[in-house]
């Protein structure tokens, strides 16, 4: 039952790591890559989940979404991000909150 929370959160792994791959050297700062990041996954919220469609819940299947990113001390050039997110759909009674944690590289480390 909490296979479907497993894929969401290793799709959205994924596609971070993608998104900074491609976008190694153009971030000047963590808080510019944080913030970049935050507004992507932001894009998949759904701002009034107890008012909105089925459509609307399946076209934005979080509930709530946060990006963290954090400098890796003694490692200059790279981050720990911490991805949290909350889908909307609950199963079992159970009210899921899922966090991942990855690396990421920057310019000054490549």
């Amino acid at each position: 039952a909490r296979l479907p929370y497993l894929f969401a959160t290793c799709r959205f792994a994924h596609y971070l790591k993608c998104i900074v791959r491609d976008k190694i050297g153009s971030f000047k700062e963590k808080d510019e890559m944080q913030r970049w990041l935050q507004d992507w996954i932001l894009n998949y919220v759904d701002g009034d989940p107890a008012h909105s469609t089925e459509t609307t819940k399946a076209q934005h299947p979080l509930a709530a979404a946060e990006v963290v990113v954090e400098e890796v001390e003694g490692n200059p050039g790279y981050y720990n991000s911490k991805f949290f997110l909350r889908p909307h759909y609950q199963l079992e009674g159970l009210t899921v909150s899922l966090r991942l944690v990855s690396k990421l590289p920057s310019a000054k480390g490549a």
